[in-house]
């Protein structure tokens, strides 16, 4: 089973449609996004998501430039199950736990826990794939490219633990 994995996309939907085409070419099961989608619009570059991710298994927290949050939970929601700040899933067997920016000693403490296989976070617009203990820590870096003019995201195998980190 396959988990997409985006963060900080900003509004840019270019980049979200792009990452879409490959999530969809990929056949992903999940998706989740860590945060920062920014406006309510931003569902539009998620329209050509595969319709398996859009209805039940697509899976979003909000970031701290998130400004419309009602406009994003009625209008994104209805293809995103927003689950608020951070949420806690189980998606093909592994614990997952997402935030958009927790503190790192906050990160690594939830890791060190034992109660989750993946981390997964945003926020800093860098990618980092880590591991402490069990668990596999991600932060995808940003879709959007504003900061580091890189456009990033993540495909994990949950069978593997295997991360692919991709850039349009």
């Amino acid at each position: 089973m396959k988990l997409g994995v985006m963060s900080d996309t900003h509004d840019r939907l270019e980049n979200i449609k792009k990452a879409v085409d490959i999530f969809n070419k990929e056949n992903i099961d999940f998706l989740v996004h860590c945060g920062d989608y920014v406006a309510p619009f931003v569902v539009r570059a998620f329209e050509g998501l595969d319709e398996k991710i859009k209805n039940g298994n697509f899976y979003g927290v909000f970031g701290n430039n998130d400004g419309e949050l009602l406009g994003l939970m009625k209008i994104l929601g209805k293809i995103c199950d927003i689950k608020g700040y951070e949420a806690i899933l189980e998606l093909g067997g592994k614990k997952i736990y997402v935030s958009h920016g927790p503190n790192p000693s906050v990160i690594k403490s939830i890791a060190s826990s034992g109660q989750f296989d993946i981390i997964a976070t945003g926020h800093t617009h860098q990618s980092k794939i880590e591991q402490i203990g069990n668990c596999l820590v991600i932060n995808p870096g940003e879709l959007c490219g504003y900061l580091s003019d890189e456009s990033t995201f993540m495909i994990v195998d949950l069978n593997t633990m295997n991360v692919q980190l991709l850039e349009i």
